[in-house]
């Protein structure tokens, strides 16, 4: 039987996305908030290259200069990730990820949705973006993302990414200012 071969999906917060020798993507995962609660949030960003079943990664938080190195590794139920130490407010959220490893569990694409498009992870870095459905000038009334919402590149166009949001009911696709995101491609 062959091992698992690292695939782009999502997998449960993280979005990732393979192409060839390269991996990158975007995870982010929240807790509280609520009725006076604190709010605590484990967010960043990865890329790295994948080896058989496993992948070497780096994890950043967008706009910041530090890298924690850390490895991706990939089993038929998804993947499980560790860092060499954690991102301030993982332990808050998803527990450390530091010395064990941290299940993905791998998501099925939804019917239509093309994984094999994708270019590359993003987070939302905009307090909101308006998510439409073509480049231009946002409406009174239109979708929109929040920051640290995560999502996948589809597409490049100018000063605007395609993107594909998988965090409702349904995949959504539609156009962001490229300005209200932090991309990593492969």
């Amino acid at each position: 039987m062959a091992e698992p071969a690292p695939h782009s999906g999502r997998y449960d917060n993280l979005t990732l996305v393979v192409k060839g020798d390269r991996v990158a993507g975007a995870f982010a995962e929240g807790r509280g908030g609520v009725e006076g609660m604190p709010s605590f949030s484990c967010i960043f960003l990865l890329h790295g290259t994948p080896s058989g079943a496993r992948a070497v990664v780096e994890t950043w938080y967008p706009g910041e200069a530090r890298r924690i190195s850390g490895t991706l590794a990939f089993d038929a139920a998804g993947a499980a990730l560790t860092l060499a130490e954690d991102h301030g407010g993982c332990p808050m959220t998803t527990g450390s990820m530091v010395g064990s490893p941290y299940a993905l569990a791998a998501e099925a694409a939804d019917p239509g949705e093309d994984v094999a498009r994708w270019q590359g992870g993003a987070l939302v870095t905009a307090k909101r973006a308006a998510l439409l459905a073509e480049p231009g000038p946002a409406p009174k009334r239109s979708l929109y993302l929040v920051e640290a919402d995560v999502v996948a590149v589809v597409e490049r166009r100018g000063d605007w990414v395609r993107a594909a949001y998988g965090g409702g009911k349904a995949p959504v696709v539609g156009w962001l200012r490229a300005a209200d995101i932090a991309a990593v491609e492969p």
